[in-house]
């Protein structure tokens, strides 16, 4: 027969006593937000293509793919000028998905230089075009800013795939320092 042994149990409580505080503090030290994470910014403005730079389009199946890059300009938070190198597919019935990396050389409060996008959104037979765009590098002076923003617009040139809108969202710098 097994006898309890009075000093297990306590023993028990003892290194619970101990390990939760200690997990407890691990586990906000290499929490995703911690206490002292970076103030987000609102971002807002609009952005505007104004041209094609390159384009191709190829069938795949019943689908329409369009790989093709436009160059533009983007006021409000973000100033300055893009290129968006976008791969889009349209289903037979007009609606399209997309995926685009944006390339920003652009100013954010002062600060100035490049900001890579990627993008993924739609775009409806009625030409409404709708994504979200993370913010996935950058470099000088904008090397440890991050972000996310949904732009909402319109192909205002379906020939050419050219698009115009706005832009909202907030950014916030990766690290303390900046």
């Amino acid at each position: 027969m097994l006898k309890a042994q009075p000093s297990s149990s306590r023993t028990r409580n003892r290194t619970v006593k101990i390990a939760l505080p200690l997990v407890l503090i691990v586990i906000l030290a290499t929490s995703t937000v911690p206490a002292f994470a970076a103030k987000n910014s609102s971002a807002s403005g609009y952005f505007n293509d104004t041209e094609v730079l390159y384009s191709r389009v190829t069938l795949s199946g019943s689908n329409v793919v369009f790989d093709q890059t436009n160059a533009g300009i983007i006021k409000g938070t973000f100033s300055g000028q893009y290129v968006a190198h976008v791969h889009l597919t349209v289903d037979p019935t007009g609606d399209a998905v997309y995926q685009a990396l944006d390339v920003c050389t652009c100013t954010v409060g002062g600060k100035s230089g490049t900001l890579y996008f990627y993008e993924q959104g739609t775009i409806t037979k009625f030409v409404l075009l709708s994504s979200t765009a993370t913010i996935v590098g950058g470099t000088d002076q904008l090397a440890k800013l991050q972000g996310n923003i949904e732009l909402q617009g319109i192909v205002y040139d379906p020939l050419l795939g050219l698009t115009m809108g706005t832009y909202a969202g907030q950014i916030w710098h990766g690290s303390a320092g900046d």
